[in-house]
């Protein structure tokens, strides 16, 4: 079962996967957009899911708000005892993190196969 959202700059879809929860996001992630991935996120941990895999593959602009609301995100989930973790990040993602130095503060995995159901 699939879900979608979308607006111009972001579209996101929602696809349970066993015991884990992958939410693809496309698109830009700024300022103007964040909120949406945000509630999307809230929604999924409102329901019960634990571990929640941000596929990034798509996403095509990153901004510090993004590097601030994934910092926030994944201290909620350690605090909680949950999982996030980001995959396949896409190239704008993949030089944010290393620009700031935090690619080793996330749970960075490549490929589903490497992060077990």
């Amino acid at each position: 079962m699939s879900q979608a959202t979308e607006t111009l700059a972001l579209e996101l879809t929602i696809r349970p996967d066993r015991a884990r929860v992958i939410l693809e996001v496309a698109g830009e992630i700024d300022i103007a957009t964040v909120g949406q991935l945000d509630s999307a996120v809230a929604e999924l941990r409102v329901v019960g899911w634990r571990h929640i895999v941000l596929d990034l593959r798509r996403v095509t602009f990153v901004d510090s708000t993004t590097l601030s609301w994934l910092l926030t995100i994944d201290r909620d989930a350690r605090a909680n005892g949950d999982t996030l973790s980001l995959l396949d990040a896409s190239p704008v993602v993949t030089r944010l993190l290393d620009l700031s130095g935090l690619q080793d503060r996330f749970n960075l995995i490549q490929g589903l196969r490497q992060f077990p159901a």
